[in-house]
């Protein structure tokens, strides 16, 4: 005869075991799983793991604003509260699973979404890059199945607000992108209105497809001209600015604005490439954006810990109401979702309510010593500075290192890290590895990572590893590759094509070590930074002057200035700008330190993490670095009168190139830089791409009538050896000529 418990008891056991949540702590209250597909990707099994199932849909959940771990939470407390005097907020939810959890590794990856967007699969998986990347559905959607193979349950969970298209506040509305439903404060039951500063690069931060007008961050509380100062300029030197007026009828002026709705403002004629538009003006309603912290340590935590939700809807992730279907969390931060995973340690979000940990290992990729524009009243986490874009804007502030140092602008001691810090968190620090390339160097302020404010090398802590990608862009962009060996990229807003040098494949042998160290203990391998010591960390100038004077390039040396922050303002004198250091070059141009991937270690060009806009020659451009291959041969070389060694100066014959390859290939190996499956991969890419790199270019015609082009060229419609577009700024790598 079967008996039935008591409900109290069953309750008493629940409780003993920690699966029924109490009612003074921040927890999941709802989750509601919209869609299960199973099984995904055709039925296609993973490794051991098997086949996959995606479920989707929302979490809901409540915090307590008077909890010490939410005090730092900015208007959290002006945000409107349950019966329970709780604040809730709902995100979406996205999970990639073995359909048979018990195949799986037992380990969570949780990526960290960048604007709404998950992007981990084309860095870790070389997944294609498109509209599939949002929502992966076929096998080919999930690239070379790294993760999956490993047997990880992915996830992935709203944390920025949702809001209008354009805003850089918020993502969008768009079923492909994930966010956030988040509370709006209210100052005595009043909307709170507060100064609001949005700036726009011309048509590369305006609304397409005519570019008229941009969408500000937060609807303007009034909508009077006067209350609205609008200026433009041509570069990030606020003393350019020219101011705007407002459209009238009938007035006669160069260019004019006016507000469509409260959160749309129209220029005209347009937005023009390469300005910069400023508008200030009093906001209105801004979310209570830094609540994206907390509901990411709750999402994580509650998939991690929790039985049931408050609606005895089971946890998804849970093998059984006894045992956890999740033993370790690795998260992985890419770009802003970097920055975002470096302020989620040192704001304390590693540590739940109920004290316990959230992730044990974080990869933080490409977020050089920055953090986000989230928890400020008035915050735009879209914000990215650079030289030219988004200037001004708060991202870098102290403390940059993790491991703890005085700065004297701001006579504060502190590190990223928690631990020994007395403060929410301490304790609960994960290991930590942090990649950073070139580009973050030059515009993220990344050797502030491993230097103090003065520019001196400063010990990286033991549960730290900081590792420099030599000579590589932020994050190229390719439909779908193995390997970027031989390949090429556009010119985007650069003057020439950007940097094609790709570290998905190292990036998983990082990874796989980052699981070791969580998993066993083991150590990682050690950090790899350029340093002061080894003169391989220096001034811009020197690193300027070290650099090859190839005709026709340009570098302008201006790394974007980090500033002591007071607030949400940056004091910008000598006195407060903190010392920003870059890697210096080798004589072909490549960086001499960090990890140099194949592309670097036996190159056919130059690669940098700097560039030049096209549209305004003196500014730098963006994140995407530049490519310039090297002449092919001496006699080229010579009559271009490139001082770096021609192509096969360095590689007499195919097998050469080849030789030495295979020999980095296998360095890296040892090194546990790179897994048995991508050298491989290397080899195999670089056996079929060998005779393409060695193609001769085409020689000249002896007698070119006027109006046509050489056979075989990029306007004839040929695919050009890299060297065609060694002096030809004006055609991208494509052989399409730039407008």
């Amino acid at each position: 005869m079967q008996r039935t418990l008591p409900l109290w008891f069953l309750s008493l056991i629940l409780l003993c075991h920690g699966f029924i949540p109490s009612a003074g702590y921040a927890r999941v209250t709802r989750v509601l799983i919209e869609k299960i597909e199973s099984p995904m990707f055709t039925g296609q099994s993973f490794g051991t793991a098997g086949p996959y199932e995606k479920l989707t849909g929302r979490v809901f959940g409540e915090v307590d604003p008077t909890a010490p771990e939410n005090a730092g939470i900015v208007n959290l407390d002006k945000a409107p509260r349950t019966a329970a005097g709780r604040v809730a907020y709902s995100a979406d939810l996205y999970v990639l699973k073995p359909v048979d959890l018990t195949k799986g590794n037992r380990k969570m990856f949780y990526g960290v979404l960048n604007r709404g967007n998950k992007i981990d699969l084309v860095l870790m998986n070389n997944a294609p890059s498109g509209p599939q990347t949002n929502d992966p559905t076929t096998g080919a959607d999930v690239g070379n199945g790294f993760l999956l193979r490993q047997g990880y349950t992915l996830v992935w969970s709203g944390w920025q607000a949702r809001g209008k298209t354009g805003a850089q506040c918020c993502v969008d509305t768009s079923p492909s992108l994930m966010g956030a439903e988040l509370p709006i404060p209210l100052n005595n039951n009043q909307p709170i209105v507060g100064n609001v500063r949005d700036l726009f690069v011309g048509r590369q931060q305006s609304n397409a497809p005519d570019h008229t007008t941009a969408t500000l961050s937060y609807p303007t509380a009034r909508q009077d001209p006067e209350a609205i100062r609008v200026t433009v300029r041509t570069k990030a030197d606020k003393e350019l600015s020219q101011p705007i007026p407002a459209c009238k009828a009938d007035a006669k002026v160069f260019r004019c604005w006016h507000l469509v709705d409260e959160q749309t403002v129209s220029i005209m004629p347009q937005f023009e490439s390469g300005l910069l538009y400023e508008f200030v003006y009093p906001g209105k309603n801004p979310p209570v954006l830094g609540l994206g912290f907390a509901i990411t340590r709750d999402v994580v935590s509650f998939l991690r810990y929790g039985s049931t939700d408050e609606q005895n809807t089971p946890n998804p992730l849970r093998l059984s109401a006894r045992e956890g279907g999740i033993q370790k969390v690795l998260a992985l931060g890419i770009s802003q979702a970097g920055r975002y995973l470096q302020e989620h340690i040192y704001n304390g979000f590693n540590q739940d309510e109920k004290k316990r940990i959230v992730f044990d290992g974080v990869l933080i990729d490409i977020a050089g010593a920055g953090k986000t524009f989230t928890n400020f009243a008035f915050g735009q986490p879209g914000r990215t500075r650079g030289s030219h874009q988004d200037s001004d804007f708060p991202e870098n502030w102290f403390p940059f290192a993790y491991g703890s140092q005085t700065d004297p602008l701001t006579e504060k001691q502190d590190g990223i890290l928690r631990n020994g810090s007395g403060k929410v968190g301490d304790g609960f620090d994960p290991v930590v590895m942090v990649t950073n390339t070139a580009t973050e160097y030059w515009r993220k302020g990344a050797s502030l990572l491993h230097t103090d404010t003065a520019g001196n090398d400063v010990p990286i802590p033991d549960n730290v590893r900081l590792y420099f990608f030599a000579s590589t862009q932020h994050f190229p962009i390719f439909p779908q590759i193995t390997t970027s060996l031989g390949e090429r990229l556009p010119s985007g807003p650069c003057q020439y094509p950007q940097n094609p040098a790709f570290r998905g494949p190292v990036m998983r042998a990082l990874f796989s070590a980052l699981d070791q160290w969580v998993t066993t203990g083991t150590p990682p391998p050690e950090s790899r930074v350029p340093t002061r010591q080894a003169g391989t960390l220096v001034p811009a100038e020197e690193s300027v002057a070290a650099f090859p004077k190839i005709p026709g390039v340009t570098h302008i040396g201006q790394p974007t200035p980090t500033y002591a922050l007071y607030g949400s303002v940056a004091l910008k004198t000598p006195q407060t700008q903190y010392p920003t250091l870059v890697p210096k070059p080798n004589a072909s141009g490549n960086d001499l330190a960090g990890i140099q991937v194949p592309d670097i270690a036996v190159p056919i060009g130059t690669h940098t993490g700097w560039a030049v806009r096209a549209d305004v020659p003196d500014a730098m451009c963006g994140n995407l670095g530049q490519f310039i291959p090297f002449a092919y041969s001496r006699s080229q070389r010579n009559q271009a009168r490139d001082p770096r060694l021609s192509l096969l100066d360095r590689y007499p014959k195919k097998t050469s190139y080849l030789k030495q390859m295979k020999q980095v290939v296998t360095d890296l190996q040892t090194q546990r830089l790179l897994l048995e499956e991508d050298a491989a991969t290397y080899m195999a890419d670089a056996e079929r791409k060998v005779t393409a790199i060695f193609t001769p270019p085409p020689k000249p015609p002896k007698e070119k009538p006027r109006g046509t082009v050489n056979e075989g060229s990029a306007d004839a419609g040929g695919k050009s050896p890299p060297w065609v577009l060694l002096f030809s700024p004006n055609i991208d790598s494509h052989g399409i000529r730039a407008e």
